[in-house]
């Protein structure tokens, strides 16, 4: 067929835009967590905004971060998670029925389940979970789960996350 002037203006091009979408995103979100972290005042409200900001652009049903007090990496904020998930996961440090704490060869606390296996450097972590940043995370909390060199290094697993549905 022949394309008239007119049917020939109305060809279109179609571009995927989804990830030139999310880098915008995620740079605007870095700005706003750049420019809350940069305000004068109370840290805890920063972090606590922070956190806010993260929940909201990620759409994601809970967020939290753990600061290190003692042995332990208890959560200092979060927002969005149950009181049985923090009653049972604030602590990453897990007691034999004698109430006596675990400690591995070199003599240091041993950090319970996935948070506690990441946050202790256990050699073993699959390349697959570590960003080119050198955090260490998921988006799909499953794999993790089904990965027999993580499953080998991880210490009591409680399993806590994946009951009440977070899957990263």
């Amino acid at each position: 067929g022949v394309l008239t002037q007119s049917e020939d203006q109305c060809l279109m091009t179609l571009v995927d835009v989804t990830e030139r979408i999310q880098t915008n995103e995620f740079r605007d979100m870095t700005r706003d967590i750049l420019q809350l972290l940069n305000e004068p005042g109370n840290i805890r409200d920063s972090i606590h905004r922070t956190l806010n900001v993260l929940k909201v652009r990620t759409c994601s049903d809970a967020v939290g971060i753990r600061l290190k007090v003692g042995n332990d990496y208890p959560y200092y904020d979060q927002l969005g998670f149950s009181d049985n998930f923090l009653q049972s996961e604030n602590s990453l440090i897990d007691v034999d029925k004698n109430g006596k704490v675990y400690y591995d060869k070199k003599g240091n606390v041993r950090l319970a389940c996935a948070c506690g296996m990441v946050l202790s450097n256990a050699s073993g972590l699959e390349d697959q979970f570590i960003s080119p940043g050198g955090s260490w995370w998921t988006n799909d909390y499953s794999n993790v789960l089904e990965n027999d060199c993580i499953a080998d290094i991880r210490f009591h697993y409680r399993n806590q996350c994946m009951l009440e549905g977070y899957s990263s």
